[in-house]
């Protein structure tokens, strides 16, 4: 396969966070820690991690992987649901 056509197979999860005012640095050291998670399942390629803005309220984050499969798992992994379940609280 060559490169335009994994550019072409690639998926991407673009998910908005509210952060509760004073909780950023907390935020921040969680996200880093579940996007590590999330390098470690098939096809990750990469994610980026936005703070608000003036335009944009909330934290952005966006999770790319190689194929829409792929981007699935980790989306419905108990991996990803558990550091979910630890940042609700």
């Amino acid at each position: 396969m060559n490169t335009e056509e994994n550019l072409a197979a690639a998926a991407t999860a673009i998910i908005g966070q509210k952060v509760l005012s004073g909780m950023e640095r907390e935020f921040e050291s969680w996200q880093e820690d579940l996007n590590g998670a999330a390098a470690y399942y098939p096809g990750f390629l990469g994610a980026e991690v936005s703070p608000p803005t003036a335009l944009q309220s909330d934290w952005v984050v966006v999770y790319r992987f190689d194929s829409v499969a792929h981007l699935q798992a980790w989306i419905n992994s108990a991996t990803r649901q558990t550091y979910l379940d630890v940042g609700a609280k």
